[in-house]
């Protein structure tokens, strides 16, 4: 489950590449944290941010239908 909800992230993050500053202002999580999660690069992201990163996310994803 934990592995499915990541990979979710990671696209989601991905089709929004452009607005990572956007996201970054309005979540309070860094850039470079962003960055590297989108990669892949963060063994243990922490679920704290990523529960805020998923529910800001998946607000923007029902705002865009």
């Amino acid at each position: 489950m934990k592995g499915l909800i990541l990979n979710d992230i990671i696209v989601k993050l991905n089709s929004h590449k452009g607005n990572w500053r956007l996201i970054c202002d309005e979540t309070g999580l860094g850039y470079e944290w962003i960055s590297k999660l989108a990669r892949n690069k963060i063994s243990g992201p922490g679920i704290c941010k990523i529960q805020r990163l998923y529910t800001y996310l998946n607000k923007l994803e029902k705002g865009r239908k």
